[in-house]
């Protein structure tokens, strides 16, 4: 049965790059518009500058001195030149170099101090309740009897300036909306565009089949590709452990069952047997294969749980000689069953790993154990523990007295229910216990299996040390 999951979104993908543009837009049209305003209002300046410069020096023109005394004959065309502005209101004022208004109104407003040049020379000043644009320039008076410069000042309101920049600015508003909408919907279209890439990933794994796991391989933007490999990673990395599982049941079911099989059958003869002799015998196979089938679930459960860690757990700092005297511990009780003692050789150098404790664990464990199995009884098992430098690891040997292994079988010995040259010897093996102690080798170094110097095995497990950064 499928099962169909509720995602609940938290947020739009598509909805918040669109927020982002929007709003990046609509500060553009603000800016944009702004722009335009000043710029109205510069251009409408400039535009009705002229005008009053022009009324300015048209007055000027009529300003002369005549025995001693200063004249204005105000021309009627420098007021027509204001009526240009009909809704605006001008005024007027020329000064004598002494200061004495000779004609206009005399309380017009002056700013910027003496004029002495015929320059025009602008500002705004507010005059009967509202702001107005004066020019001031001056006019030489050379005279005997009269010398300095004259004032010709000339002021109007501000109406029909402010109704120019408007219209500039309304007339650049308007194509500056319309780029913007069509920025907005090209936008649009190119979100879409650049998410499509995400929408066929989508499609190509929801129209798989639930055991099909190989990787993508749509292309997609340059942005998108670390999350297509990582995708494909985890594939990977999913396939892998899918046939992990399915490896497991299929050897668990097959190595189990056997011997299951074999255990109901002698209980079922041994419930028929009337004789106490057979019966006893019959009773003590059944333990035998109760030890075994024990035996043989804890190895697959090891070898499972070994194969999962490898993948899951993050490594940490792990003492081995803490490991190691601990896995002894366990093991002295089997040992002493035979007969057989431990030999201990520690250089006594740092013996500090990265790996995982609980994998390190068992891959001694296994290594003890079967260096026990196969030994002979009063037998020693010596085990080695130093530091090589050349490859920057911890060396553990283990090497029993037992058969060994001939070179042509020890690569094939690390195979699952695998008892390579070991057959005839300890009957409980489950032919695991290598395949273990390989699969931690994997992740953390290195195995070899070597033949010992007057008979028997070294099985030399190689871990990587500590680094210096993790010390």
């Amino acid at each position: 049965m499928l099962l169909n999951w509720s995602v609940s979104p938290d947020y739009s993908l598509r909805r918040r790059l669109m927020t982002i543009i929007v709003g990046v837009f609509l500060i553009a049209t603000v800016l944009l518009f702004y722009s335009a305003r000043q710029y109205g209002l510069r251009a409408a300046d400039e535009a009705y500058d002229r005008i009053l410069t022009a009324s300015a020096l048209a007055i000027a023109e009529q300003v002369y001195a005549t025995d001693g005394v200063l004249r204005v004959d105000l021309p009627y065309s420098s007021l027509e030149i204001l009526s240009l502005a009909r809704r605006d209101r001008a005024f007027y004022r020329v000064l004598s170099p002494n200061g004495e208004t000779l004609t206009g109104y005399e309380d017009l407003p002056l700013e910027g101090g003496a004029v002495t040049s015929t320059e025009p020379r602008y500002f705004d000043a507010p005059y009967l309740g509202e702001t107005m644009r004066f020019v001031v320039l001056g006019r030489l008076i050379a005279e005997p009897r009269m010398q300095g410069w004259a004032i010709i000042q000339v002021g109007q309101s501000r109406i029909e300036r402010g109704t120019l920049a408007r219209e500039i600015s309304l007339g650049a508003l308007t194509p500056i909306l319309l780029f913007m909408t069509l920025a907005l919907l090209f936008s649009w279209f190119g979100i879409n565009l650049a998410l499509a890439p995400l929408t066929v990933i989508e499609r190509d794994l929801a129209d798989r089949a639930p055991t099909d796991f190989k990787p993508l391989e749509t292309r997609v933007p340059r942005e998108v590709k670390p999350f297509v490999l990582a995708m494909n990673h985890f594939l990977e990395r999913l396939s892998i452990s899918v046939d992990q599982m399915q490896t497991f049941i299929a050897d668990a079911a097959h190595q189990i069952r056997t011997p299951m099989a074999s255990l109901r059958a002698q209980i079922d003869i041994a419930a028929e047997e009337k004789d106490p002799a057979v019966m006893h015998d019959l009773v003590v196979k059944a333990r035998q294969n109760v030890t075994l089938t024990s035996r043989l679930t804890n190895q697959l459960l090891s070898h499972a749980m070994v194969v999962h860690r490898s993948d899951v757990v993050p490594f940490q700092s792990v003492g081995l000689r803490d490991v190691l005297s601990r896995v002894l511990a366990e093991a002295e009780y089997a040992a002493q069953g035979k007969g057989m003692e431990f030999e201990i050789d520690d250089s006594g150098e740092n013996a500090t790993v990265l790996g995982d404790l609980v994998a390190l664990r068992e891959a001694l464990k296994n290594l003890i154990e079967n260096a026990i199995k196969y030994g002979p009884e009063g037998s020693t098992v010596d085990i080695a523990m130093y530091r090589d430098d050349a490859s920057d690891m911890v060396i553990i040997d283990v090497a029993d007295r037992g058969p060994g292994i001939p070179d042509d079988q020890k690569a094939n010995a690390f195979e699952r229910f695998r008892r390579a040259g070991r057959g005839d010897q300890g009957g409980e093996g489950t032919g695991l216990g290598l395949a273990i102690v390989q699969t931690v080798a994997r992740t953390h170094g290195m195995v070899e299996l070597l033949d010992r110097c007057g008979g028997g095995l070294i099985a030399r497990l190689g871990i990587r040390t500590l680094p210096e950064r993790a010390s």
